[in-house]
């Protein structure tokens, strides 16, 4: 339920955007392993992302010097059961409008520090 939301939200910012031609392109790419990521801190997953990403470029464009610039090796979503149940809690889209629901980004790279509520047992140094 909530890749079939995603990917309505996609179609519909890239419909507003005229730009459907892109739809196409894209690739989602789901980490859904119960026992690695079940109630996983997103330091955890950014541990993931980060291994992923370092093979990922080459593997998926044939180089990573300028693939790295891409959005899709620097930044992934995190969903634990508070988001997930933000986003399929409410209406089906198209009533929803866009509601309550969120996700949590994750940032390859820490860009000015961590936020209160995910430091705890860690500090910054942690995650590199």
């Amino acid at each position: 339920m909530f890749m079939e939301r995603l990917r309505y939200y996609m179609k519909s910012t890239l419909q507003f955007d005229n730009a459907l031609d892109m739809q196409t392109s894209l690739d989602y790419w789901v980490f859904d392993d119960h026992g690695q990521f079940d109630g996983a801190h997103p330091s955890t997953v950014r541990e993931h992302f980060a291994q992923w990403v370092a093979y990922a470029p080459q593997q998926e464009q044939g180089q990573g010097k300028y693939a790295m610039r891409s959005q899709r090796y620097n930044f992934c979503l995190h969903v634990d059961q508070d988001a997930l149940q933000s986003v399929i809690s409410g209406p089906a889209p198209p009533a929803d409008k866009l509601g309550d629901g969120f996700v949590n980004l994750v940032c390859l790279r820490i860009l000015g520090g961590m936020r209160p509520e995910h430091t705890h047992g860690r500090d910054e140094r942690d995650h590199y």
